[in-house]
């Protein structure tokens, strides 16, 4: 018992003098390097986010997140996201040059209860499925629509995010994605951006939103 407390009692030290440790390997890379098999069960011990075990009762690796297990080797056949909410949402009217703080307010209306929102809620995403921008002044003369949107947070856009809208005030200019494929994605805290582009534009606007609100993007 001695020469086992002795070990366990060096490997602890061991531990505390290297901040990498190789398990067959004397020239380890990493924090923990090992050179072979990692066997994984479980406990009964509780978990802590960034835990990792192999349970018998699924036959599979899973990883857990602070809350819940969550498999570390599903792979989804659908192409779409878990439970996704419909919104939609009409823009106030934008108009022609119109500056990056005044944006034209999009408020999402959710299809199946009161909800609503303009920033997206934190621990949660947008997916943005189908762009319309539509002709607010009803003018019968042509005009021409020319419009950008954004995802931002306060003043700060992310110009990878950009998508734009042409076309005239004698059509519908519409975009389309779907869930898998959607035209924009929108991080917690962020809300939608428009510019009606003062170079090309010629009338005011509304756009019209449309997609979905998700918990993750696991698709």
């Amino acid at each position: 018992m001695k020469a086992l407390l002795s070990t366990i009692i060096a490997f602890l030290i061991f531990l505390n003098l290297n901040a990498q440790v190789g398990i067959n390997n004397n020239s380890p890379e990493q924090t923990l390097d090992v050179n072979g098999k990692l066997k994984i069960t479980d406990d009964a011990n509780t978990p802590t986010a960034g835990t990792i075990r192999y349970t018998t009762f699924s036959d599979d690796f899973e990883g857990y997140n602070g809350t819940e297990w969550k498999s570390l080797t599903e792979q989804k056949s659908s192409g779409t996201p878990s439970n996704p909410v419909p919104y939609f949402g009409r823009s106030n009217p934008v108009t022609v040059g119109n500056g990056i703080g005044d944006p034209g307010l999009v408020t999402l209306q959710s299809w199946e209860n009161n909800a609503s929102f303009n920033s997206v809620p934190a621990g949660k995403f947008f997916l943005v499925t189908r762009i319309q921008a539509q002709d607010n002044n009803l003018t019968t003369t042509f005009e021409r629509i020319d419009c950008l949107l954004y995802a931002a947070q306060g003043t700060s856009l992310r110009s990878s995010t950009q998508v734009r809208m042409v076309g005239s005030n004698r059509e519908l200019v519409t975009l389309t994605g779907d869930q898998s494929n959607p035209l924009m994605i929108l991080r917690p805290g962020d809300r939608i951006t428009i510019f009606n582009n003062n170079l090309a534009s010629e009338t005011t606007i509304n756009v019209l939103i449309h997609g979905f609100l998700v918990n993750e993007l696991d698709f």
